[in-house]
């Protein structure tokens, strides 16, 4: 069975968007990174990941999502993760990363 993932994204002139579908894991990793990297280090918008529709994500999908927390942090750029599922965010407990998403926009 072939997993299916794939990103919506949405521009606006304060954030940049980026909804989440399907099960994200190493198979496309390496393309959303290629993706993403081109607002990392963009202090004008938000980046903001939105998760309603995630079903699952990996140690991969952590690891990236680790890499923009930090570099969003080392610039003071805003980044907000919506709509974690239970599942989803008990995996970010466990990884230790939970404190650093905005839990009111759950």
């Amino acid at each position: 069975m072939i997993k299916s993932f794939r990103t919506v994204k949405q521009i606006s002139d304060k954030a940049v968007t980026f909804s989440f579908i399907g099960e994200f894991d190493l198979s496309r990793a390496c393309e959303l990174q290629g993706e993403l990297d081109s607002y990392l280090q963009e202090r004008q918008r938000d980046l903001i990941f939105d998760f309603k529709e995630l079903r699952y994500i990996d140690s991969t999908g952590i690891g990236i999502l680790i890499t923009v927390i930090k570099a969003r942090a080392e610039i003071n750029a805003g980044f907000e993760i919506l709509h974690i599922p239970p599942h989803i965010e008990r995996l970010f407990d466990i990884a230790g990363i939970s404190r650093f998403l905005n839990k009111d926009a759950i």
